[in-house]
């Protein structure tokens, strides 16, 4: 099959500016980028917060949108510059406008970026709200061990931030509660076997039993349970 070659002139300016679509194409441009960024958010917002690391919601939107942006207009001969400029500008004036919403309307801030979530509650993992933003207990320790913790008993909240960051409090007495050193650390293992008598742990969510039952566990209906340490 023979290849097709196209002449191009590049003293054509209007090509270059406004491409080979008719002037009535740059209305349809400013719906389609207003269309894209609303579904780009509510995409971002259901793969959860730790998918845009530091940055809101909105903000992780705009950096997307400009990134497909900028790339059409320059590899495309049918497609001019001028329109990769409006398209930016538009995403401009969207992003001024949902900050500027988010300020007049609390509850707009809260759909666009976030809000905090309580993942830990006086060293009790909160189940359903760590299913709800997708965080695996593996995340919620290795953030824990990070800040320097390795008892969750020690916890007095864990809040998800609505850019993605984790924020740590603590209690000021020493408390029981579950290990969260890893099992195949040896090194660590005086900290695992550092028990308080009596009493044990939901290995699921924490939560501190006084005596053993054949009960599951009152918090997260877990029935595997591990000694506590303090």
């Amino acid at each position: 099959m023979k290849l097709e070659t196209v002449d191009l002139d590049i003293t054509d300016w209007k090509r270059i500016l406004l491409g080979e679509a008719p002037a009535e194409f740059l209305l349809e441009v400013l719906i389609r980028a207003l269309v894209i960024y609303i579904v780009l958010i509510v995409v971002l917002n259901l793969m959860g917060k730790r998918m845009t690391g530091q940055l809101a919601l909105a903000d992780f939107a705009i950096m997307i949108t400009m990134g497909g942006i900028v790339s059409v207009p320059m590899q495309v001969p049918e497609s001019g510059i001028l329109l990769g400029i409006v398209v930016l500008s538009c995403a401009l004036f969207f992003h001024k406008g949902f900050n500027m919403l988010s300020r007049i309307f609390p509850k707009f801030e809260d759909s666009t970026h976030g809000k905090a979530a309580m993942l830990v509650k006086n060293g009790i993992i909160q189940c359903e709200t760590m299913k709800t933003n997708k965080i695996s207990q593996q995340q919620l320790f290795a953030a824990l061990r990070n800040d320097g913790v390795y008892n969750l008993g020690l916890v007095r909240r864990v809040y998800l931030e609505p850019y993605g960051q984790f924020s740590i409090l603590r209690f000021n007495d020493s408390r029981a509660g579950l290990c969260i050193v890893p099992q195949a650390d040896q090194e660590c293992d005086d900290l695992k076997v550092v028990g308080e008598k009596g009493k044990i742990v939901c290995s699921a969510c924490g939560a501190v039993i006084e005596i053993r039952s054949e009960e599951p566990c009152s918090s997260c209906q877990g029935v595997n349970f591990v000694g506590a340490i303090i």
